[in-house]
């Protein structure tokens, strides 16, 4: 027979519903048959108590709605801001080398440097002297950027790796960014960080699907149409969220949009040179 008041099995309050009131552990009896344990981890891993799909739709289809019900104290029914980043960040960073490892190709590199030939082959006499020639010579030294040129498909990936973590290291500054612009109508930080959370995570998140077309599809036609379109993307979200956030008008919301990429871009491209300048050096 059923208890007249079960307890909860993890701390032993009195159960008054579907979950604890006490320690939030929900009701249910122990996990005692393989099938109970592969039905309750599937169930974790592809639900979260229909928290993920729901979100994950939210996020991508309804650009701004899960960083305004943060704001408004709405939690419940979504996945948390670091939760929702860390989950499209994970699947971002671990796309490109699963998909490496199982299709023995690597993607289109947005990052390539100008020689002729196979990576790792010797250089043509022509080569080695338009490189003898060049800035980078004269900055770097011509043996170290001969060895670059001979190596250019591991220093590409190094490079682009760089980038894509420094993204980590930028969200701060793109929250302090849009708290400059927008701090009449949000004047608390922490609830850029949100929006910027939701953001990078929706970039994160079609990246993955970028990388996995060019992983997938080696065209160049295809990493063109690919490329496009997730640029495209990414600058309608942007807007899109931030729009809905702050109900500012189109040419406000453009103009403001404006004020946080300029000095943004000119931030990550200057990250991006330092990242460049440090993994030539160290050749």
């Amino acid at each position: 027979m059923t208890p007249a008041h079960p307890s909860c099995l993890n701390c032993g309050a009195a159960l008054t519903g579907a979950y604890c009131a006490a320690c939030g552990q929900k009701a249910g009896p122990p996990v005692r048959t393989v099938r109970e344990f592969a039905r309750e981890t599937s169930h974790e891993l592809a639900d979260w108590d229909g928290k993920i799909p729901a979100t994950l739709k939210t996020l991508f289809t309804q650009p701004g709605v899960l960083t305004i019900d943060a704001l408004a104290g709405r939690r419940m029914r979504w996945l948390t801001p670091l939760r929702v980043y860390l989950l499209c960040s994970v699947a971002f960073f671990a796309c490109k080398p699963v998909l490496e490892s199982v299709t023995g190709r690597s993607p289109r590199q947005s990052i390539r440097l100008t020689t002729d030939g196979t990576p790792g082959t010797p250089l043509s006499a022509a080569e080695l002297q338009r490189i003898r020639e060049g800035l980078p010579a004269r900055v770097f030294g011509a043996d170290r950027v001969e060895r670059i040129a001979v190596g250019r498909a591991d220093v590409s990936r190094q490079i682009n790796s760089a980038l894509q973590q420094s993204m980590f290291v930028l969200l701060p500054l793109f929250a302090l960014l849009t708290r400059i612009v927008w701090r009449k109508q949000l004047p608390y930080f922490s609830g850029h960080l949100i929006a910027a959370f939701h953001f990078q995570a929706a970039v994160f998140g079609v990246l993955t699907v970028y990388w996995m077309i060019a992983t997938l599809v080696p065209s160049d036609a295809v990493a063109v149409v690919a490329n496009t379109v997730a640029l495209a993307y990414i600058g309608w979200y942007g807007l899109t969220a931030y729009r809905r956030i702050f109900r500012d008008s189109w040419p406000t919301m453009i103009i403001k949009a404006a004020l946080v990429l300029v000095p943004y871009f000119f931030f990550f491209v200057l990250t991006g040179l330092v990242i460049l300048g440090y993994t030539v050096w160290r050749m």
